[in-house]
């Protein structure tokens, strides 16, 4: 099992877990508490953990979308993926410019 972690793959990766880790402790701890901070948001002391939980139910949701798109073969399942996303995105913008929320 040692010789997987010296493994010159391996070692050639580590600067990307690296990065890795330190973007998801970001996206996941250090920018929700900036929420709270800000003062239009100080009201909102449960945003950070409703942002966390969204994040962590996204990140779901793409594993099951994976685990159906591995059981078809023969179809450019991550093309699929990434158009989904994109699609999502767009109305996701489309919505906010429709109705924006703003915090008083």
């Amino acid at each position: 099992m040692l010789t997987s972690f010296v493994h010159v793959n391996m070692l050639l990766l580590t600067p990307l877990f690296i990065h890795i880790g330190f973007v998801t402790a970001f996206w996941l701890a250090v920018y929700p508490t900036t929420f709270i901070f800000t003062e239009s948001l100080v009201t909102y002391q449960y945003l950070p953990a409703f942002y966390s939980a969204a994040a962590g139910l996204g990140e779901i949701a793409r594993h099951i979308f994976d685990m159906f798109g591995q059981k078809i073969r023969g179809r450019n399942w991550a093309e699929f993926l990434v158009r989904l996303q994109a699609a999502i995105w767009i109305l996701d913008e489309a919505l906010n410019a429709i109705n924006p929320v703003v915090f008083e």
